[in-house]
């Protein structure tokens, strides 16, 4: 038998993979386990921000070596490139050389980007808050024509919260909103009035119904046949995931998601866990996980508490989570928090004004020093579990850590 440590490698530094990382660093010496961090990137970015950062506010990333600091966990900077599940392997590039990492546990949190490439013109012609360089480039632009034409393709949450950010920002800057459904559809209809309100006093226009089949380099063009025209375009479509999990042969969703079974374990690879954007649970677990930081720091703990439970073999848990709510800011003096069922189905209730802005500005802290916090060892993240909650068998009898 061997000494060697079990080799726990996480793909991906955003919220899951880095609390997935923390939360397995306190039992790393204990276990004899050893932990593997990989991003391209030196830093993590807060998404959650980054429409901030479009308006010219100050974000930074926060250095891994600052979240990682004081526990065992190594972090590798490089571009993974390819996952080998057969040979429990992953290959890495770093600078101009590839490196191949074995791992006991695979942690795959490579989270989402914004899917630029469905509708034609879009990588050519638009600007996305999909990364902090990207989201850069945009935030220069609007520096230097605070009076020009912003068209926001996309009524979701980014595009809602990048319209009344810029407009606060940017009073004499002309922003549109297209979407293809009714705007704000998902959210309740008080929460749909509040926000035709707080567009209408900051004058944005809203174009709803109008699908975007094709942009140009000064103009997009809808369904319908018309046109409209624009200076810059911020492109807040659909996230797509990596197709890393797709090209290694795990069984994922029509987007590319690694659907995974009720412990977050890959259906099709038992000792690769997904979690974050990345990942969807097989209908059978009847949880529903919107894309989004709320579900992605959970999904992280967990995961990191079923490894630890087969380390030490003893039985994993069936994951459980519920929504409360979404919290939507609408500038620096406004916000809109929208309280949901545990299925994120809204509730006519919401929370707005300074009280909203408090509200959302802690959740948006709150994640961060849920992080920095567990690292130190003496706070447990929590999350709501109102899900019934099963314990099933421990150790995989074909695939041991």
């Amino acid at each position: 038998m061997t000494n060697e440590p079990k080799q726990i490698v996480i793909l991906g530094g955003g919220y899951a993979g880095v609390m997935a990382a923390v939360r397995l660093a306190h039992q790393s010496q204990k276990l004899n386990i050893k932990i593997v961090l990989v991003d391209a990137s030196d830093g993590m970015v807060e998404r959650i921000r980054l429409h901030q950062l479009a308006a010219g506010q100050k974000i930074n990333k926060i250095p891994y070596q600052e979240l990682l600091k004081n526990t065992q966990v190594q972090f590798l900077q490089g571009f993974v490139t390819a996952i080998k599940p057969n040979e429990r392997k992953i290959i890495i590039k770093k600078n101009q050389n590839f490196i191949g990492l074995d791992y006991s546990r695979l942690v795959y949190a490579l989270g989402s980007s914004v899917d630029l490439d469905s509708v034609l013109g879009v990588r050519e012609n638009t600007y996305s808050l999909g990364s902090y360089d990207a989201t850069l480039l945009l935030k220069e632009q609007l520096a230097k024509n605070p009076k020009s034409h912003l068209l926001i393709c996309g009524g979701g949450l980014t595009g809602i919260e990048s319209a009344t950010e810029m407009a606060e920002t940017y009073p004499n800057l002309k922003i549109t909103l297209v979407t293809s459904s009714n705007f704000a559809s998902d959210l309740s209809q008080k929460a749909q009035e509040y926000l035709q309100k707080v567009f209408k006093k900051r004058n944005i226009l809203i174009k709803d119904n109008s699908k975007v089949v094709q942009v140009n380099a000064q103009s997009v063009l809808l369904k319908d046949g018309s046109e409209i025209g624009f200076d810059f375009c911020l492109w807040a479509g659909a996230l797509t995931p990596p197709k890393l999990a797709r090209q290694a042969g795990l069984e994922v969703n029509e987007i590319g998601q690694i659907i995974v079974d009720k412990t977050l374990r890959s259906i099709s690879h038992k000792e690769i866990y997904g979690v974050g954007d990345s990942a969807i649970l097989e209908p059978s677990a009847e949880i529903y996980l919107r894309m989004s930081c709320a579900s992605a720091m959970p999904m992280g703990a967990h995961a990191a508490d079923n490894i630890l439970a087969e380390v030490e073999n003893t039985k994993i848990k069936n994951f459980r989570f519920g929504f409360n709510g979404r919290c939507i800011s609408l500038g620096r003096s406004d916000a809109l928090i929208q309280m949901a069922e545990h299925d994120d189905t809204p509730k006519n209730s919401i929370i707005t004004g300074r009280l909203g802005v408090f509200v959302k500005e802690f959740i948006c802290r709150y994640t961060i020093w849920s992080l920095n916090l567990e690292r130190s060892g003496w706070f447990v993240y929590r999350w709501p579990r109102p899900y019934k909650q099963k314990l099933i068998s421990g150790v995989n009898q074909h695939s041991t850590v």
